[in-house]
Protein backbone atom coordinates (compact mmCIF):
# COMPACT_ATOMS: atom_id res chain seq x y z
CA UNK A 1 0.00 0.00 0.00
CA UNK A 2 1.21 3.47 -0.79
CA UNK A 3 0.01 6.58 1.06
CA UNK A 4 0.81 9.94 -0.50
CA UNK A 5 -0.28 13.56 -0.56
CA UNK A 6 -0.69 14.74 -4.14
CA UNK A 7 1.14 18.06 -3.72
CA UNK A 8 1.24 18.82 -7.46
CA UNK A 9 -2.31 17.52 -8.09
CA UNK A 10 -1.10 15.12 -10.79
CA UNK A 11 -3.26 12.24 -9.44
CA UNK A 12 -0.14 10.05 -9.50
CA UNK A 13 2.58 9.28 -6.97
CA UNK A 14 5.83 11.22 -7.10
CA UNK A 15 8.73 9.99 -4.92
CA UNK A 16 8.71 13.06 -2.64
CA UNK A 17 4.95 12.84 -1.86
CA UNK A 18 4.95 9.75 0.40
CA UNK A 19 3.49 10.15 3.89
CA UNK A 20 5.99 8.94 6.49
CA UNK A 21 4.86 7.41 9.78
CA UNK A 22 1.14 7.03 9.07
CA UNK A 23 -0.36 4.25 11.18
CA UNK A 24 -2.52 1.97 9.06
CA UNK A 25 -4.81 -0.86 10.07
CA UNK A 26 -6.32 -3.63 7.96
CA UNK A 27 -9.28 -5.31 9.67
CA UNK A 28 -11.03 -8.41 8.37
CA UNK A 29 -14.73 -7.86 7.56
CA UNK A 30 -15.44 -11.56 8.26
CA UNK A 31 -13.73 -11.54 11.67
CA UNK A 32 -13.04 -8.07 13.15
CA UNK A 33 -10.72 -9.62 15.75
CA UNK A 34 -8.23 -10.24 12.93
CA UNK A 35 -6.22 -7.06 12.54
CA UNK A 36 -2.98 -6.16 10.82
CA UNK A 37 -1.23 -2.96 11.85
CA UNK A 38 1.76 -1.12 10.49
CA UNK A 39 3.32 2.22 9.76
CA UNK A 40 4.32 3.78 6.45
CA UNK A 41 8.01 4.07 5.64
CA UNK A 42 9.85 7.14 4.32
CA UNK A 43 8.34 6.61 0.86
CA UNK A 44 4.79 6.23 2.20
CA UNK A 45 4.70 2.46 1.69
CA UNK A 46 3.41 -0.24 3.99
CA UNK A 47 3.21 -3.98 3.37
CA UNK A 48 0.71 -6.37 4.91
CA UNK A 49 2.35 -9.75 4.33
CA UNK A 50 0.44 -12.97 3.55
CA UNK A 51 -3.01 -11.45 3.80
CA UNK A 52 -5.66 -14.02 2.81
CA UNK A 53 -8.32 -13.27 0.20
CA UNK A 54 -11.33 -11.43 1.52
CA UNK A 55 -12.92 -8.11 2.38
CA UNK A 56 -11.15 -5.72 4.71
CA UNK A 57 -11.59 -2.30 6.24
CA UNK A 58 -8.51 -0.16 5.65
CA UNK A 59 -8.13 2.58 8.26
CA UNK A 60 -5.57 5.39 8.41
CA UNK A 61 -6.86 7.30 11.45
CA UNK A 62 -4.70 10.42 11.49
CA UNK A 63 -5.52 11.12 7.85
CA UNK A 64 -9.24 10.50 8.40
CA UNK A 65 -9.16 7.77 5.75
CA UNK A 66 -11.31 4.64 5.73
CA UNK A 67 -12.29 2.37 2.87
CA UNK A 68 -13.39 -1.18 2.22
CA UNK A 69 -11.13 -3.28 0.01
CA UNK A 70 -11.70 -6.75 -1.40
CA UNK A 71 -9.07 -8.86 -3.09
CA UNK A 72 -8.16 -12.41 -4.09
CA UNK A 73 -4.76 -13.89 -3.42
CA UNK A 74 -1.94 -12.78 -1.17
CA UNK A 75 -0.82 -9.68 -3.08
CA UNK A 76 -2.68 -6.48 -2.35
CA UNK A 77 -1.48 -3.20 -3.77
CA UNK A 78 -3.36 0.00 -3.01
CA UNK A 79 -2.61 3.64 -3.60
CA UNK A 80 -4.18 5.96 -1.05
CA UNK A 81 -4.29 9.45 -2.49
CA UNK A 82 -4.68 12.22 0.05
CA UNK A 83 -5.72 15.46 -1.62
CA UNK A 84 -3.45 18.40 -0.89
CA UNK A 85 -5.10 21.13 1.16
CA UNK A 86 -4.95 24.57 -0.39
CA UNK A 87 -4.42 27.09 2.39
CA UNK A 88 -4.99 30.80 1.88
CA UNK A 89 -1.86 32.93 1.53
CA UNK A 90 -3.00 35.26 4.31
CA UNK A 91 -5.03 34.20 7.28
CA UNK A 92 -6.89 37.14 8.85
Amino acid sequence: MLVFVDENRSKTYDPDEGVFGAAAFLMSQADPTILWAGQTDTQGQIHFEQTPSGSYALLIPHLGHAETVTFRGEDLSLDVLVEAIQLPILIP
